[in-house]
């Protein structure tokens, strides 16, 4: 992929994250404000199972328990009840914030059953309602510049991104707002946009 290509969709990824969508991921419009009802279509051939969508949307609408737990250096044990319309990357970004060890999302693996499970997976499509997950942490990149320029604009770059006051940021949201959910879920935008619109 092209430098400008990159920058493109870096750009893209940016302006799709600033604003909040306008309507929610379960928007249904009223009955009541529904004027036709389309073309009518014959039945589909297959036969419905009402528990099983049900079930289906307790794990959307729910609250999953994560326990995460680390093996090998640097090992720790957490947990927490996440909603179902969230990702793994979510699950990463709160490692992130209670282990001083990890310092980015990148060094993280989480995995299920011997299963690596990508940033953009929704926790309802686990389907399930608790889940033991093993975090895999990589240690962080060393920087191997080619000479003295290069060392310093690298080490300069490289202390920029670890003086972002993510933990500080949190507590200031979780004092103005009072609602621990909604902080968290501003929390993570902000990071989110950080890190897409971050440069290579």
């Amino acid at each position: 992929m092209s430098t400008p290509e990159k920058e493109f969709i870096t750009r893209f990824l940016s302006l799709a994250t600033i604003n909040p969508p306008l309507l929610a991921s379960n928007y249904k419009k009223p009955l009541q404000a529904v004027e036709t009802l389309g073309v009518a279509l014959p039945p589909l051939r297959y036969k419905y199972d009402a528990n099983k969508n049900k079930n289906s949307g307790n794990w959307s609408d729910g609250e999953i328990h994560l326990s995460m737990k680390s093996i090998r250096p640097p090992k720790f044990a957490l947990s927490r009840s996440f909603l179902g319309n969230n990702t793994i990357y979510q699950v990463k970004a709160f490692i992130v914030m209670q282990e001083e060890a990890v310092h980015d999302a990148t060094q993280l693996k989480v995995l299920l059953k011997g299963k690596v499970l990508h940033d953009n997976l929704l926790l309802s499509d686990l389907k399930v309602s608790e889940a033991q997950l093993t975090v895999l942490v990589a240690k962080p990149e060393p920087n191997a510049p080619n000479n003295k320029n290069e060392t310093s604009s690298t080490m300069e770059t490289s202390k920029a991104k670890l003086m972002v006051p993510w933990k500080d940021i949190r507590s200031i949201l979780l004092q103005k707002l009072e609602d621990e959910t909604t902080a968290q879920e501003i929390f993570n935008r902000l990071q989110r946009g950080w890190e897409v619109t971050e440069l290579p």
